[in-house]
């Protein structure tokens, strides 16, 4: 996939993303935002907290696909005394595990019977 690819993908994704995070939403609306925001195993993710920086910097676009649209495992939580923390392990394309913290992980639709949660 070449980087203008690449920059399409984000820009649908976060057009899609967009369109569930309105007030007042219908139901057909705030059952998708639902979905996205309840990510299962195995779901193609999209990182949209670093999407803005990436989509305006040429020069990082080619690190699109490996770091915004990556298949979730699972979240566990970190505690260190008063403090707790998020953390999405998510799988590489080569299949390695790797954690991300301080994330926004919403789930993108793979086809046309996209589960409810």
């Amino acid at each position: 996939m070449n980087d203008e690819d690449k920059l399409a993908m984000g820009w649908i994704a976060n057009a899609l993303l967009s369109s569930v995070l309105v007030g007042n939403q219908c139901d057909a609306v705030k059952a998708r935002y639902e979905r996205m925001k309840n990510l299962q195993p195995g779901d193609l993710v999209f990182e949209a907290s670093t999407w803005g920086r990436l989509a305006r910097d040429v020069d990082l676009t080619s690190d699109l696909w490996d770091g915004q649209f990556v298949r979730y495992l699972r979240t566990e939580v970190e505690t260190d005394g008063d403090w707790s923390e998020t953390v999405y392990v998510c799988a590489n394309p080569d299949g390695t595990e790797f954690r991300w913290t301080n994330a926004s992980l919403w789930a993108m639709p793979e086809g046309p019977r996209w589960s409810a949660p």
